[in-house]
């Protein structure tokens, strides 16, 4: 069917990605072979990505990553061209709106494509002068980049595996973090467990243990009061909540929000949410994907104060 496909394609569809970097050899520019990936912009209706007449970063896998993906799902390569909401998705989730030098990559901590998909960059070590970069998925499984080319106005990025949305939900999230096992507890607790594995989507502001520890005192109660008092420990968690998803480059800073508890969270100009009484960052390891929201940390629960 690919072969077909390609004959039907006008002549200015084809072969549209550059050659591999000067430098690879035969070898190197066949492993690195990216044909597969073009047959699916064409099915997928959406081959004008290529024509580089728009600032944006295509972040193209390997044929072979492209096949090692569709085998996973179950797929024969005649099924995945005939899928064609499948093929948008992940598309979709392999364009950045923005064109991206090598530089420009190297430095962004986060990549948000256009379907959404948070992918964190990471420098690693390579044993050259120029580090290596892998690009994680919504599951954290790395993809690793082999390469940069432009393409008109357009970047290309080669990387050696499909990036994946999240297949975990909030919930699944914070019973996996340590650090986040009193609030998945107190989550539990409340039934708001419930609330975190469903569609979604939203924000979690999850507080660590040793703010979570102090919650009960800050709310007047003991610790076991407060996981005894199921409204009480609901509304405070549901003030960690957010509806929608706001990666930390996406919260409205210099405006405000409002927590499922239907108070007003305040995000300042310096980047701190505020619950008027703290003023609180996000801290590093934020921007944490699921597949029905984000999940960002915080040192301490956010309380409204009447």
């Amino acid at each position: 069917m690919f072969t077909m496909l390609r004959h039907l394609l006008k002549p200015q569809h084809l072969q549209l990605l550059p050659d591999s970097p000067v430098g690879w050899g035969e070898a190197a520019a066949a492993e690195h072979s990216s044909s597969r990936f073009e047959a699916l912009l064409v099915a997928a209706d959406m081959a004008s990505l290529l024509n580089g007449r728009t600032e944006l970063s295509l972040l193209v896998p390997t044929d072979e990553a492209i096949t090692e993906w569709h085998v996973s799902l179950g797929l024969r390569w005649d099924e995945l061209l005939c899928d064609t909401p499948r093929l948008r998705a992940m598309v979709l989730g392999h364009v950045v709106p923005a064109a991206l030098s090598m530089d420009a990559l190297s430095s962004a901590m986060l990549l948000i494509t256009a379907n959404g998909l948070m992918v964190h960059v990471q420098s690693a070590s390579s044993g050259t002068e120029q580090p290596a970069l892998n690009l994680l998925d919504g599951n954290g499984t790395p993809a690793r980049h082999l390469g940069s080319q432009a393409l008109g106005r357009s970047m290309v990025h080669r990387l050696d595996a499909v990036l994946r949305p999240a297949h975990h939900s909030l919930a699944q999230l914070l019973e996996a973090r340590p650090e986040l096992s009193l609030l998945a507890e107190a989550m539990r607790l409340s039934g708001l467990d419930n609330l975190l594995s469903c569609a979604g989507p939203f924000t979690l502001l999850a507080p660590l243990n040793d703010g979570m520890e102090h919650l009960a005192a800050r709310l007047g109660l003991g610790r076991s009061a407060l996981f005894n008092d199921t409204a009480t420990l609901r509304g405070a968690l549901q003030h960690q909540i957010l509806a929608g998803r706001y990666s930390s480059g996406e919260l409205p800073w210099g405006s405000t929000l409002h927590s499922l508890q239907g108070r007003a969270l305040h995000l300042n100009h310096l980047g701190l949410v505020s619950d008027g009484l703290a003023a609180l960052p996000l801290l590093p390891g934020s921007d944490q994907p699921a597949r029905n929201g984000v999940l960002h940390l915080i040192a301490q629960p956010l309380i409204h104060m009447h």
